[in-house]
């Protein structure tokens, strides 16, 4: 593989924020045929060379394609591929009417002048491969740009907008280390940077106390806002590309001038009003001279509760009967804290117990569960639980804020009488309020379970019409009976039926037909198939004729020929009437016919 290399392989990238964003990189020139096809599938053909850059991507977007290309034969195809992530797929350039041997910017794709070649990328790292598909094609440079009324000449430096850079920010006054006091301290900043200064904030131990939007940027602070001591100044530029940079120094502040703490608040003590409550109280300080007393910090089992100007201070929410350590200190304008003073206070003991739960209500949901549901108590402090008694005993408990329960573990057919009590976190204990209905009796358990399936399913008769069927009955699970039995022809139910017995009527002569029977419960449960039983019906009686001498019409031949069986067993010929034997009923059916066709 032979690549003249006629410039390095190097990658730019460059943004101007809120106009445009491109990437500019000058890359290797593609020429001769490479020894091996490149990577992913967008090159079918020969490949002439391939150079990949890894670019990243400083804002999420659409960037219009330019790429540099030279032919030495305008009649060619004159494109160059570019994939990108190893998927994408374009074909730069494609038009014949490309000039030779001159170096070209285009912006289109496979041939189409007026088709703007156009990638989306997302803000962040992807790889771009450029792959050569002729001989003697060369290209040197290739930009991604945002703002498409940009059109790269010469060596497109044209598109390139200045690199933005943060301002440069220092801090004029105070100087580093400096002692300052008063209420009108002088803060200054000098700024300068080749984008537009929105913005300067000035921050006293990493609390704002000044932002100032034009130059000289400066701000007199009130000193005696922080107490004396070491503090950190710090001044922070923001420009309008919203890059910012940080200044900061450290100042020593010098107000006060008394020399100790004040004194212990004299006279500390507290007392419980409730059981929930404490009232605390003290007398005034004194501050050394020079300063004066700015507050007071009271803190509960160690930890900080109130921060007053006053005396005292009223402590709720306390849980009753219970030891509390209580301390204060006072403060001065100078920073300094006084010795602390302590206390120890026990709360008033909760006594009161709570409301007894009303609506209390009992209801057996079925034979296994009976469901409980109150309104809920009130108590001087806080219900804490309600106690469920049933039948004298200790059920259980429910934690509070619930107003129900269900009752699982109850039988059918049993009566049960619940109590319900509310506890406060005392455990104080409320009446105990009986649910009503009292008792309340679950109802007798009936079982979900289906009926056996019927058995013993036979035939004891058949004709040519019908089928006659019987079977063995069938039990049913605790609490049901069985209401009836359903019958099946041809897996088609025909009937229900409540005994053990059916016949099955208007079938055809000679046809079978398969049966199977289902028992019902008065749950509406219904069982396995019986057995399957096949039956087939009799023959039917064959077509009789009235003529029995030959005669086409039935004539006095006809009686002489039916006289001639009287009293005989019957045979289908002879029995009109379906009886056993041929008697008058034959006469009977023989004449209604007379003189009639055959």
């Amino acid at each position: 593989m032979t690549i003249r290399n006629h410039k390095l392989a190097v990658s730019k990238l460059l943004a101007m924020v809120g106009m445009f964003s491109f990437i500019l990189f000058s890359l290797l020139l593609i020429s001769q045929p490479a020894d091996a096809a490149t990577t992913g599938t967008c090159l079918a053909g020969t490949n002439y060379g391939t150079d990949t850059i890894g670019i990243t991507v400083p804002t999420t977007g659409t960037y219009e394609i330019w790429v540099r290309l030279q032919t030495p034969n305008a009649a060619t195809v004159n494109s160059i591929m570019m994939q990108v992530d190893s998927s994408s797929c374009y074909s730069l350039g494609g038009s014949s009417s490309m000039p030779a041997n001159s170096w070209t910017w285009i912006n289109y794709q496979d041939g189409n002048t007026s088709s703007v070649a156009e990638v989306t990328l997302a803000q962040g790292a992807h790889n771009l491969e450029f792959i050569g598909n002729e001989a003697g094609m060369e290209f040197d440079r290739v930009e991604l740009l945002m703002d498409t009324t940009c059109v790269p000449s010469s060596t497109g430096d044209n598109c390139t907008p200045p690199i933005d850079t943060p301002p440069s920010i220092a801090i004029t006054a105070p100087t580093t280390n400096a002692t300052v006091s008063g209420t009108a301290v002088s803060i200054a900043a000098n700024v300068t940077d080749n984008q537009t200064i929105t913005q300067v904030q000035f921050q006293i131990d990493g609390k704002v106390i000044a932002t100032d939007t034009s130059s000289p940027y400066t701000y007199n602070w009130n000193s005696t806002t922080v107490t004396d001591g070491t503090h950190t100044l710090t001044a922070i530029a923001t420009d309008s590309a919203n890059l910012s940079s940080t200044a900061t120094e450290t100042i020593n502040v010098a107000n006060h001038t008394c020399s100790s703490a004040p004194d212990a608040p004299p006279s500390f003590s507290g007392t419980s009003s409730s059981p929930t409550n404490i009232n605390l109280n003290w007398g005034a300080s004194v501050a050394a001279t020079g300063c004066s007393i700015t507050g007071y910090i009271v803190d509960q089992n160690g930890a900080q509760i109130s921060s007053t100007t006053g005396t005292s201070v009223n402590v709720n929410n306390l849980s009753p009967n219970t030891k509390y350590n209580f301390s204060v200190v006072a403060t001065d304008n100078d920073g300094h804290t006084s010795a602390a003073s302590s206390t120890t206070v026990t709360t008033q003991a909760d006594t009161t117990p709570p409301s007894a739960p009303t609506n209390v209500t009992a209801k057996a949901i079925n034979s296994a569960e009976v469901d409980l549901n109150w309104t809920a108590s009130t108590d001087n402090i806080a219900v804490a639980y309600y106690r469920i008694i049933r039948n004298g005993s200790l059920l259980t408990t429910v934690k509070y804020p619930a107003t129900s329960y269900s009752d699982t573990t109850v039988s059918g057919n049993t009566a049960y009488e619940y109590q319900v009590a509310a506890v406060d976190t005392s455990n104080n204990v409320s009446a105990y309020t009986d649910a009503q209905p009292y008792p309340v009796t679950t109802p007798k358990y009936i079982s979900q379970a289906p009926p056996s399936a019927p058995s013993n399913l036979s035939s004891p008769l058949s004709t040519s019409s019908t089928i006659s069927l019987t079977w063995s009955a069938s039990t049913a699970s605790t609490g049901n009976t069985i209401v009836g039995y359903r019958v099946y022809r041809n897996n088609t139910p025909v009937t229900t039926v409540a005994t053990t017995s059916y016949t099955d009527t208007g079938l055809s002569s000679s046809t079978t037909y398969n049966y199977f029977v289902k028992a019902i419960d008065s749950s509406g449960n219904l069982s396995t198939g019986s057995n399957n039983l096949t039956v087939t019906t009799q023959p039917g009686a064959p077509t009789m004729s009235y003529c029995l001498d030959g005669n086409s019409r039935v004539d006095f031949g006809d009686v002489v020929y039916l006289f001639a069986r009287w009293n005989q067993p019957a045979q289908a010929r002879f029995n009109y009437d379906n009886s056993n034997v041929v008697d008058f009923g034959d006469i009977i059916q023989l004449f209604a016919h007379w003189g009639q066709p055959c």
